[in-house]
C-alpha cells in the first residue's frame, strides 16, 4: 500500500513540475506574416489555377495483368457528391491509337475522378489515346481551354519460353519446336 501511494505522489510532483516550466516559457518572437492566401495553383471558385485535368494515368507501358482501368482527376468538382455514378459524364474519349473506340465506360469517383471501366482486358500491343475536350465544364462553370490528351501503351508480346532453349546442342532438325509467348498470338500472326 505504501508503494502505491508514493508512485501517486511522485506522478503528481512530475506533472507538477512540468506544468510550472510551461507556464515561465516564453514563446519566441516571431515576424507576423502578411495575409494568407491561396497560391496561384490553388483549385476551386476563388483559386487562379485554370480548370485543368491535375492527374490522370496509366502512363507508358502497362503489362496485360495490370489494371486497365483509366483515372482522370480535375482540380475542380465536376458533380455532386451525391449525384449518380454515371450520370453527366463528359464527352470523354477512350480509343485506340487507330481511332476504334475501346468497350466500357466512366463512372464518377468522387466530385473530382472519372474512372473508365472496360468490357474486357486490354490487347496487347496496342497504343491507346483518351481525350478530354476543350470547352468541358466543372460545376462552377469553369471551362477546359484545351484539349486534354493521356497515351499509354500495352506491353508488346515477348518469348517467355522455348524449347529447345536458345544456344541447345539437342536441336534436331526432325524435332518439334515449341514457343511460348508473353501473350495470346493468332497463328496468322
Amino acid at each position: 500500500m505504501k508503494r502505491a501511494g508514493s508512485s501517486w505522489v511522485r506522478l503528481s510532483v512530475t506533472l507538477a513540475a512540468g506544468l510550472v516550466s510551461c507556464l515561465h516559457t516564453v514563446a519566441p518572437r516571431l515576424p507576423s506574416s502578411s495575409k494568407l492566401e491561396l497560391s496561384e495553383r490553388a483549385s476551386g471558385p476563388h483559386g487562379r489555377a485554370p480548370f485543368a485535368v491535375v492527374a490522370a494515368g496509366p502512363r507508358g507501358e502497362i503489362t496485360p495483368g495490370q489494371d486497365p482501368g483509366v483515372t482522370l482527376v480535375f482540380n475542380r468538382a465536376m458533380r455532386q457528391v451525391e449525384s449518380p455514378r454515371y450520370e453527366g459524364i463528359p464527352s470523354v474519349t477512350f480509343t485506340t491509337a487507330e481511332g476504334n473506340d475501346v468497350k466500357g465506360r466512366f463512372r464518377w469517383v468522387g466530385t473530382h475522378g472519372l474512372l473508365f471501366e472496360p468490357k474486357q482486358s486490354l490487347p496487347g500491343a496496342t497504343r491507346f489515346v483518351v481525350k478530354v475536350p476543350r470547352g468541358t465544364h466543372s460545376l462552377d462553370n469553369s471551362e477546359l481551354a484545351s484539349d486534354y490528351t493521356l497515351e499509354f501503351s500495352t506491353q508488346r508480346p515477348s518469348l517467355a519460353d522455348s524449347f529447345p532453349q536458345a544456344g541447345s546442342r539437342q536441336a534436331r532438325a526432325d524435332s518439334p519446336i515449341f514457343l511460348e509467348f508473353s501473350q495470346t498470338i493468332a497463328p496468322e500472326e
